[in-house]
């Protein structure tokens, strides 16, 4: 399969990494360009809760009905947990070499031809989902630089993953920390033009006092 360098996404992606942030929709950005790298129909990451997998962000152009973000599957109906627990390889180039892949009826359903697959490792070690791509027909010239390339755009998943709930355990403390019984809200407008804070009753007696009157 012939890949030209310079109509590619994939190596544009990869040359904006660097001026990228992890809140710019690197996942979204990374599933499409290497779907469209490796010639593949579906692109997604995906989410292990409980026995579903749960689909987090799908590229799957005019495949929307098919698959989309917040769409599940119980896993027993795809190849993730055959593929963690070694029972099907990682890259498939031709799903009709693996007979357990050809006795999946989702293989036929799809159909899925090839498949590409590797899981998203957060840094406690923990596996959040998979980095997923598939399509319909069989690729042989998909090959280990093609899985190479799926495993960076797996830890870049990880990575904004980790980022994002990172700043949404934040904000959790904060509001936590803001709503608490006894905590005082500061006031930006008295802040922004320096006026003293309003006192209670009692205070503002003692302070007519300390003034003489």
């Amino acid at each position: 399969m012939a890949r030209d360098q310079d109509h590619d996404p994939l190596y544009g992606l990869i040359a904006s990494m660097s001026q990228a942030a992890p809140q710019d929709g690197m996942v979204k950005r990374s599933l499409q360009a290497i779907r469209t790298h490796l010639d593949m129909e579906v692109a997604y990451v995906s989410e292990f809760v409980g026995d579903q997998i749960v689909f987090r962000e799908v590229d799957a152009p005019g495949l929307e009905a098919m698959i989309k973000p917040g769409d599940s599957r119980s896993l027993d109906e795809v190849y993730c947990r055959h593929i963690l627990e070694g029972r099907l390889p990682e890259l498939i180039p031709d799903t009709s070499t693996e007979p357990l892949a050809m006795a999946m009826p989702i293989t036929q359903a799809v159909p899925i031809g090839k498949h590409v697959s590797v899981p998203i490792r957060m840094q406690d070690g923990s596996v959040y989902g998979m980095f997923c791509c598939l399509g319909f027909k069989p690729d042989h010239s998909l090959h280990e630089r093609d899985m190479q390339m799926m495993r960076v755009f797996a830890e870049l998943a990880a990575f904004e993953l980790m980022t994002v709930n990172q700043s949404i355990n934040r904000r959790g403390r904060e509001a936590a920390r803001n709503n608490a019984p006894g905590h005082r809200r500061s006031n930006p407008t008295r802040q922004a033009l320096n006026l003293p804070r309003r006192t209670g009753v009692g205070e503002r007696s003692s302070d007519r006092q300390a003034c003489g009157q």
